[in-house]
């Protein structure tokens, strides 16, 4: 991240009082002087709430772990994500490290638990091994690389109650670094954002608030959003279950520009 972009983050979050910040990646572990400059310039973060989502490469040892929590200027969460795919890389003993290290911290532990079908919650059970905590469940969307890889989760069969439903995360904004503000990071992938990134990434937060986009986003459902494609006729597939995926085929449709 560049100066220019970390002093836009300052202004953005004391100009308007943001309670809670979460750093994501890639992994933002790899990050920790970029991520102590954007906390540095916090005017209230006593009064923060600081999470990163990490894969715990860095949890050999629980005094590695621990050393590396600590380099960070304020953290309250860590959560892990876990699946089939990391366990490949991540040996048991660094979750159990990693916990440990949070727990003699004072840190927040929870894991997230990506599916790709319901036989994957088993993975749930190794976790336990663990410890005590939250387990979030989450399922792979067929979106980018997972897609191109095949590994988005098989829904069955369409479920029409996401039309009712809106963005989940419509009271969240992120930041993309290089890009600017938008609802999600997921959009980036969209062929649509593609093509008029201007219409759904802005440079600061205020635009992106006052913005037709963010304004359909946060108050329409899918339903609503869908109307605007114009077509009665579309079909969907299972995989349209997901908000996400939905969401894309929405917008590739034109229907919410």
């Amino acid at each position: 991240m560049s100066d220019k972009e970390i002093r836009l983050l300052h202004r953005t979050v004391n100009g308007y009082g943001f309670r809670s910040v979460s750093f994501a990646g890639g992994e933002p572990t790899l990050y920790i002087d970029e991520i102590n400059r954007v906390l540095s310039g916090f005017a209230e973060l006593e009064k923060i709430n600081v999470s990163i989502t990490t894969n715990g490469h860095f949890a050999g040892t629980v005094a590695k772990a621990a050393g590396l929590l600590a380099a960070i200027k304020k953290l309250d969460k860590v959560r892990l994500s876990y699946d089939r795919f990391h366990k490949r890389f991540l040996p048991y003993a660094h979750v159990h490290n990693l916990y440990e290290a949070c727990r003699g911290s004072g840190v927040d532990f929870g894991a997230i638990l990506t599916i790709q079908s319901p036989l994957d919650l088993v993975l749930s059970k190794e976790l336990r091994r663990v410890g005590a905590f939250p387990i979030g469940v989450q399922k792979v969307l067929p979106i980018g690389k997972a897609r191109s890889n095949g590994v988005g989760y098989a829904h069955m069969e369409f479920d029409a109650a996401v039309l009712r439903e809106k963005c989940p995360n419509r009271k969240k904004i992120s930041y993309l670094c290089g890009r600017g503000f938008s609802v999600c990071d997921v959009s980036i992938s969209f062929r649509e954002f593609k093509k008029h990134p201007e219409k759904y990434l802005r440079p600061s937060a205020g635009e992106l608030l006052k913005s037709d986009f963010y304004r359909r986003m946060s108050t329409l459902r899918f339903a609503g959003l869908l109307k605007r494609c114009g077509d009665p006729a579309v079909k969907f597939s299972p995989a349209h279950s997901s908000h996400c995926v939905l969401c894309e085929h929405i917008f590739n449709s034109g229907g919410a520009v």
